[in-house]
This record gives structure tokens, C-alpha cells and sequence, in this order.
């Protein structure tokens, strides 16, 4: 594992992750109100346990390293592992 280091574009492209996770919980959470569960109250605890913890295991497996060209096997297992690894954080 590399050094963390913050720079302009890591921080945009936390952001952007940010933005889109709490926009599946959203699109989440409608399609589970439709099918007549879930709730609003629900949403904010999600989102103020899920971004947090995703945004930081991110960091901490170092996903926003810098502008990819090409992606590699060990940047795809990177990614991988910082999902399976910020899911099972935030199940827990």
C-alpha cells in the first residue's frame, strides 16, 4: 500500500463517488417505497454511516491515486477489495 496523498483530483473524484453512492440510495430507497417498505428516515442514516466509511476505505486502499489511462489487473483487484471490504463495514 502506497502513502496517502490528497490532491485536486482525488478529492473531485471522492467527491463524484460520494454524489453517486448517495444517489443510488436514493434510487434505492424510492424503489423500495414503491414496493410499499423502506423511508426517508432510513435514507439519512444510510448516508451518513454508508459515504463516510466507503469514501475512507477508498482512500485507504488508495483508489484516488491519480487519472487513469489504462487500468491494470492490480488497480481492478484495488477496486475490488476496497468494495467487498467498505461493504462489509458498513453491513456490520
Amino acid at each position: 500500500m502506497q502513502s496517502i496523498h490528497f490532491d485536486a483530483r482525488a478529492l473531485a473524484a471522492a467527491l463524484h463517488d460520494g454524489a453517486a453512492l448517495v444517489g443510488a440510495c436514493v434510487a434505492a430507497t424510492m424503489l423500495l417505497a414503491l414496493q410499499g417498505g423502506g423511508g426517508s428516515s432510513d435514507l439519512v442514516a444510510v448516508f451518513v454511516a454508508a459515504v463516510p466509511i466507503q469514501l475512507a476505505i477508498n482512500f485507504l486502499f488508495g483508489i484516488y491515486q491519480g487519472i487513469w489511462r489504462y487500468t491494470s489487473l492490480p488497480d481492478i483487484q484495488r477496486i475490488v477489495f476496497s468494495v467487498f471490504t467498505g461493504t462489509v463495514c458498513i453491513s456490520i
